[in-house]
């Protein structure tokens, strides 16, 4: 307790420190913005007060620019100025509670034209307007208004990244230097260094887009701060551009691109090449290498879109719903071989049972790729599998409606012997502890689905007692998980003794089982088994389902029943009957499904059993529950009891399953 006490204590305390340095920070720019001349006027603070967030942001940029302004040389300038930023604020507070204007994407740059142009007419008003003052006014304002624009875009964008903590101590360093544009050491410009510095950073994270828009932002840079400097003003946006073009081979690339173009312009232009310019850009690299590997850039880079992560993603679990289709076909034409039918429909029926349930499907599919991706630390993970197995892996992590992560990845092979190693490393980069993978085996390729680790764990226990004089049980049955949270547990009796309700029950529980592992509901799975299970065969075949799902993250749970024997839930010492009205699937063509929903706590016990149990009668079974202590065990002397009641009578197959719900 003491701990989390001390751990949250750090974070508030962190948090803190966050917020007051941004606010600092923000006090900072708008102090250095409101000071930087643009045409022989200070817009820029006047931009930064109408980008700013609202809040504390926008009140600390309101007291850094007006602090500037306070100071300027010319009161005149400095009331000027002032007054548009009383009127921006004014028009923020005025239109604060209205969403819709706020989200529209020219509120910012349309509120600093309109303050800045009316206030700037204003003052030339006072001194005499005349065509040139008036142009100069117009053009300020286009100035100031593509400022705020970028400005806001920027802040948007970092603020939904979370990556404001990092841009704005950057951002403030950079409006330094730019205010500092003379200072020099041993003959080289400092901020000549810091541009180059920048250029090649943001080639390296957004590729060519950050090469060729830093390239721009460079090339302004030396238009206001050196103007005469032409030749560098132009080969700027260029050497960007092929900076962000080669920025995929690697940093020594993009120092040698940036290197290389600078050269070719300035031979283009008979430039001389100076000393200070080499050793300028020497330095911009060293610094540029060491700031990469301070703030592991490389974090920040992610190799899949959004797009293409969710097109990742829909292909993976197309793929693993097509690949339980294709297991439906092989089991339905083993059975059907095992049973010496001739089916030559097996395919026509299983492109029916797709075509009729199709939207169930596409429902399915969208459910699974509705989840909120999480790309840098999908690329993470992806470094990781690459470094351990030596091959390539397409990997999504994702977090699901629950808030819960599920990590799944696409790969052609891997090692198993590694598998608890990645599991290690999955978790110790996302912070969190997940299950063992469940692995569906496709024919191209192999899907692994990590699940976040749940609140409740299953503990299960099952007996089976096989009828005197058969080699087979007719009762199948099987328990799994689907790799995102759910528990299956599923009980199949096919009619009558021996080989052949084997098949029949054996049929029912693959089929079904490879379509709730994919993804695929329950209503399609049941619909997609009573088809097969008519077609399966001219004479009647039939079987019961049982179908016990449990959430593992809510404890939410379900049963589907057709046919199938009473199941009984041991609440303490309230013990609840789960019943069957439906009959067993195979009989009719349509299987509408029931279910019976309730949800499950800690230590809860589940009885699952067969009809060669409830033949015997259901009150003794009741009693049983409620007075045996040990819950999981109970299976033993269910099946014993059974046996003695049934001496009377025809021995049938038995199944008794429990189910203990594990905090």
């Amino acid at each position: 307790m003491n701990k989390t006490k001390s751990l949250y204590s750090s974070e508030k305390t962190f948090y803190l420190v966050e917020k007051i340095i941004i606010n600092i920070s923000f006090i900072m720019i708008g102090f250095l913005s409101s000071r930087t001349k643009i045409m022989e006027n200070f817009p820029l603070g006047v931009s930064f007060v109408s980008a700013a967030t609202g809040g504390l942001s926008l009140f600390s940029a309101v007291i850094g620019s007006s602090l500037g302004y306070f100071s300027a040389k010319s009161s005149a300038v400095g009331i000027r100025y002032i007054s548009t930023l009383v009127a921006i604020c004014a028009i923020r507070w005025s239109f604060g509670n209205i969403k819709k204007i706020k989200k529209y994407h020219l509120y910012t740059p349309l509120i600093n034209f309109v303050s800045i142009f009316t206030t700037g007419i204003a003052f030339k008003l006072a001194y005499g307007l005349t065509f040139h003052s008036f142009t100069e006014c117009i053009l300020e304002s286009l100035i100031s208004s593509a400022a705020s624009y970028a400005l806001r875009i920027g802040f948007n964008s970092f603020r939904a990244k979370n990556k404001l903590r990092y841009i704005l101590p950057a951002f403030s360093f950079a409006i330094i230097v730019f205010s500092l544009t003379n200072m020099k050491i041993f003959s080289l410009r400092i901020s000549n260094i810091v541009m180059i510095s920048l250029v090649l950073l943001m080639s390296q994270i957004f590729k060519i887009l950050g090469g060729s828009i830093s390239g721009i932002i460079q090339g302004l840079f030396y238009m206001i701060c050196f103007k005469n400097n032409h030749i560098e003003a132009m080969s700027s946006p260029f050497s960007g551009m092929i900076t962000g073009l080669f920025s995929k081979f690697g940093k020594i690339y993009i120092i040698i691109s940036y290197i290389l173009s600078n050269l070719i312009i300035k031979f283009q232009f008979n430039s001389k090449i100076l000393l200070h310019e080499i050793l300028e850009e020497i330095f911009a690299s060293i610094a540029f290498i060491m700031i990469s590997k301070q703030f592991d850039v490389e974090n920040y880079i992610c190799k899949n879109t959004k797009s293409d992560s969710l097109k990742i993603l829909t292909s993976q679990n197309i793929s693993i719903i097509e690949n339980s289709f294709v297991n439906t076909k092989r089991v339905f034409e083993d059975v059907s071989n095992k049973l010496d039918k001739n089916n030559k429909r097996d395919s026509k029926i299983l492109l029916k049972c797709c075509l009729d349930n199709i939207s169930n499907i596409c429902r399915n599919i969208i459910e699974n790729i509705n989840f909120e991706l999480n790309d840098n630390i999908s690329v993470k993970i992806e470094k990781i599998f690459k470094k351990l197995f030596k091959t390539e892996a397409k990997v999504n992590f994702m977090t699901n409606n629950l808030k819960k992560s599920i990590l799944q990845i696409e790969t052609c092979r891997f090692d198993q012997n590694n598998l608890s190693t990645l599991e290690e490393e999955v978790g110790f980069i996302c912070k969190k502890s997940f299950m063992k993978p469940e692995i569906f085996q496709n024919d191209n390729s192999i899907v692994m689905k990590f699940c976040e680790k749940t609140k409740y764990r299953p503990q299960i226990r099952v007996k089976q007692h096989i009828s005197k004089g058969e080699t087979n049980c007719g009762d199948c049955f099987c328990s799994f998980f689907d790799g995102v949270g759910n528990f299956y547990v599923i009980i199949s009796d096919g009619m009558g003794k021996g080989n052949s309700a084997a098949l029949s029950s054996k049929l029912v529980i693959s089929v079904i089982r490879n379509m709730l592992r994919s993804g695929i509901d329950v209503e399609t799975a049941i619909f997609v088994t009573n088809f097969v299970l008519i077609e399966k065969s001219q004479d009647e075949s039939l079987a019961t389902i049982d179908i016990l799902t449990i959430n593992l993250f809510t404890g939410k749970s379900s049963f589907v029943k057709f046919g199938s024997a009473s199941s009984f839930i041991k609440n303490k010492n309230n013990i609840t009957k789960i019943i069957s009205n439906a009959p067993p699937i195979g009989i009719l063509p349509e299987a509408n499904v029931n279910k019976t929903k309730f949800t499950l706590e800690e230590n809860d016990v589940i009885l699952m059993v067969s009809d060669g149990v409830t033949d015997t009668g259901e009150v003794w079974i009741k009693e049983l529950i409620s007075n045996e202590l040990s819950d999981i065990n109970i299976v033993d002397k269910i099946i014993k009891s059974s046996l003695k009641r049934r001496e009377l009578s025809n021995d049938d197959d038995i199944t008794a399953i429990t189910i203990k719900l594990l905090g």
